[in-house]
């Protein structure tokens, strides 16, 4: 459906003399080449393919043509993408620019960047983990639980939502920490301005432990790893119609009645 849909949409940019290419997303591949005057990213898939198509591509708008299940962040259905792509074509949308979240993992030699969430979690045994959050290497705490979700304003509405977290609209400039069943801790969930860097330490031992990317790619862990977040330096931005809003956008996804 989705290779079908591209093509669609291919001739129907053509027909309006807008240049077009159609690009497989190779789920293996870290980065997608483009041309350096490119102004948008349509992409035709779920809220899935457009994170991980998104994690390749920096400094472009994109634009989300639904094909598949939630559909939360794509703009366009597949039973009426044509006239929304031609009111957007015609100016009539807004930009959604999104923090995204930096990590490195120094002992690992391991970077890289997540739109909606970084999720360190046990692959192992039912055992804590034991973990410090360091607050601009000024303050600390330890909790122990099952592992800690460190979400974006738009993946608020993703796993952290399902871990009872806040909701935050898309556009704050913050970014959020909730603990996945916190063993006798009230452990709050926190958010922090973007201006903020923590560090995670692992201090469990002898437990199988992960780094998940966006649910997307995972990154094997060992004992006092040190992982350290901030805001990226670029957004994700996302074209939106005009008449676009939140609080519709919840409702319409059964998120709030």
């Amino acid at each position: 459906m989705a290779q079908r849909l591209g093509q669609e949409i291919s001739l129907f940019c053509q027909d309006r003399d807008i240049e077009t290419r159609i690009v497989q997303n190779d789920l293996q591949t870290k980065q997608i080449k483009v041309e350096p005057n490119l102004d948008l990213v349509i992409v035709v898939g779920g809220d899935g393919t457009l994170l991980s198509v998104a994690r390749k591509i920096k400094g472009v708008p994109f634009l989300g043509i639904n094909s598949g299940r939630l559909g939360f962040w794509t703009e366009l259905n597949p039973e009426n993408w044509s006239k929304g792509l031609d009111q957007i074509l015609d100016g009539q949308f807004k930009l959604s620019p999104r923090l995204k979240l930096a990590y490195s993992i120094p002992e690992l030699a391991e970077q890289g960047e997540a739109i909606n969430d970084l999720v360190l979690h046990r692959t192992g045994l039912a055992r804590l983990l034991e973990l410090e959050v360091e607050v601009g290497a000024k303050k600390s705490f330890v909790v122990r639980a099952d592992g800690v979700i460190l979400f974006t304003p738009t993946g608020s509405t993703a796993y952290n939502l399902s871990a009872h977290g806040a909701i935050c609209y898309p556009e704050l400039r913050v970014f959020g920490i909730n603990f996945i069943c916190p063993f006798l801790s009230l452990a709050p969930k926190l958010l922090f301005p973007e201006s903020t860097k923590l560090r995670v330490i692992l201090h469990s031992d002898q437990i199988d432990a992960m780094l998940t990317v966006d649910g997307q790619k995972g990154i094997v862990l060992r004992k006092e790893v040190k992982i350290d977040i901030m805001s990226s330096s670029s957004d994700f931005i996302l074209v939106q119609k005009q008449d676009f809003n939140f609080i519709d956008k919840l409702q319409e996804k059964k998120i709030l009645e």
